[in-house]
């Protein structure tokens, strides 16, 4: 479709289109955005540093659910079917139904989880700012 999404410091999640070089839509989300979003099967998610992960339509910009976790989310999500993935400055990796943003399971670190989980064929793989990599099936 030619957009591309980008979050921004002013807490806005921006839809912009390439060819035309105008912006679509925004959402305001209330909080700085710090990482980047993930844009798939018509949905962008993202999370901000207010700990909320949203899931916007990509075409319109309107909000389809937003899940509180309670600290900075400055972890890009992942996905691998319907389960969205990623962790908090709690040292907390999130999986959601990515469908409606419902947590299907948490698991606690020992430290800030500021990366994108890496998702594998059978395993999920989490890395944190305790020196240690996760393992997750």
């Amino acid at each position: 479709d030619g957009n591309v999404y980008c979050g921004s410091w002013d807490g806005k999640l921006y839809c912009a289109n390439i060819r035309n070089q105008a912006i679509i839509w925004r959402y305001n989300s209330g909080g700085s955005i710090e990482s980047s979003p993930l844009v798939v099967n018509g949905k962008v998610y993202f999370g901000n540093i207010r700990g909320e992960m949203t899931a916007l339509d990509a075409k319109t910009g309107t909000v389809l659910w937003k899940t509180p976790t309670g600290q900075t989310i400055a972890s890009a999500p992942s996905i691998r079917g319907n389960q969205l993935f990623f962790g908090n400055n709690n040292g907390v990796i999130h999986a959601l139904d990515a469908s409606t943003g419902q947590i299907q399971w948490t698991i606690k670190t020992k430290g800030l989880v500021t990366t994108a989980p890496v998702v594998g064929k059978d395993m999920l793989f989490v890395t944190g700012l305790d020196s240690q990599v996760y393992a997750i099936r």
